[in-house]
């Protein structure tokens, strides 16, 4: 019903919101990104992440999921929070989808690594078809 829908967003917006937070209060965040930007030899790309038109679509496509994890809650069947926004194809790859919705999915760090690791174990088509299906579902199962 529409007052649960309502509670599950306040809550799954709540438990995010609290999230970030001890992030930045333990510098987790600026830790792990000094590391990543220490390995991450292109600049444009580099830039790119930390441009204010990114984190804008990064915070409307987490809103758009309810901060959920598409690939564990279709995969797996389990609710978790998600931490980031996946491109489904990369950027190095189509630079001009880097903030279309049709390529942006929520997913936990968890999830993240699961699908590298397949997409680089020779999964990768297969792994960019379920993600296409699981935003599919998504708009067919939570259309606004």
């Amino acid at each position: 019903c529409k007052e649960c829908q309502e509670e599950i967003d306040r809550k799954s917006k709540e438990r995010f919101e609290a999230y970030l937070r001890y992030r930045k209060a333990t510098g987790k965040d600026k830790e792990a990104y000094r590391k990543y930007r220490t390995n991450r030899p292109d600049a444009e790309y580099q830039a790119f992440y930390s441009s204010k038109e990114w984190k804008s679509k990064r915070d409307k496509i987490m809103a758009k999921f309810k901060y959920i994890d598409l690939y564990a809650y279709y995969k797996n069947k389990e609710i978790i929070q998600a931490s980031l926004v996946h491109h489904i194809h990369e950027i190095k790859e189509d630079y001009s989808e880097r903030l279309s919705d049709d390529n942006l999915i929520a997913v936990s760090s968890k999830s993240h690594n699961e699908i590298h690791r397949r997409m680089n174990n020779g999964e990768r088509e297969i792994v960019i078809k379920e993600l296409k299906d699981m935003l599919e579902r998504w708009e067919l199962e939570f259309k606004s």
